[in-house]
């Protein structure tokens, strides 16, 4: 990975730590948005991903707000499940 690659690694993953999501357009299929969040704790080293890939309409830009509410919900849920929430 090249300096300036990993930069711009390093700050996306920044900006998921501080947004708590990531959101990305599908590299395979135009129209499609993916969003994740993380599932478990990564104090204990014990992480995966709750995604959800989105279809998307031309000419129509919507926030996925009420999206990402539901979809952190269920990531803490399976995390509170799992028996490793964070204090």
């Amino acid at each position: 990975m090249k300096v300036s690659e990993k930069a711009l690694f390093l700050d996306k993953l920044e900006t998921v730590r501080e947004e708590g999501f990531s959101s990305a357009e599908g590299e395979d299929h135009l129209g499609v948005r993916d969003y994740a969040v993380l599932v478990g704790n990564p104090r204990i080293c014990l992480m995966a991903a709750l995604a959800v890939p989105c279809l998307g309409q031309p000419n129509r830009n919507y926030s996925h707000a009420a999206l990402l509410k539901a979809l952190k919900a269920c990531g803490q849920k399976i995390t509170h499940s799992l028996g490793v929430s964070e204090p």
